[in-house]
């Protein structure tokens, strides 16, 4: 992504961070929404700011259940940090950096009209899919049977 480019090849982190509430923005995948959520951890450590990037390690977890998140959160401990964050104090403290928290409602609302359109005109193989992807976000049951209903169908 533009923000692990920009995190590479720039001496500050400034745009960095920028571009990366802009991916966060548009992330529609769990891996996507986790990797920024880490992006954030590795710009507070820059910052020296380890208990708020012990937040973004641990918060990435929610997403994508990545091994550097926990080697992060490991070196975090090993500086003495508390890195057993409670979720509402973790939103809490993510909203306070006015940091998006979870996936942007614009994206779960475009999600939902493209499946149902798909589905509408009977293309399911497409509406499988964006489904699928809306489900992984939302762990919503009631997404899940449109999934289990268009499987039989096809």
């Amino acid at each position: 992504s533009l923000a692990d480019i920009y995190k590479s090849k720039t001496r500050t982190y400034n745009r960095f961070f920028l571009y990366n509430v802009d991916a966060l923005k548009f992330a529609y995948k769990n891996e996507d929404i986790g990797r920024a959520y880490r992006n954030f951890g590795f710009f507070y450590v820059e910052e020296n700011q380890l208990d708020i990037a012990a937040v973004f390690y641990d918060f990435s977890l929610n997403y994508d259940f990545n091994q550097q998140a926990f080697r992060e959160l490991e070196y975090l401990k090993s500086r003495g940090i508390d890195t057993e964050i409670d979720t509402e104090a973790s939103r809490e403290i993510i909203e306070s950096k006015s940091i998006q928290v979870g996936v942007n409602p614009f994206v779960l609302d475009t999600l939902k009209i493209i499946c149902e359109d798909l589905e509408n005109k009977r293309y399911y193989t497409g509406a499988l899919y964006f489904y699928r992807i809306l489900y992984d976000l939302t762990k919503d049951n009631l997404i899940l049977g449109k999934i289990n209903s268009i499987q039989s169908r096809i």
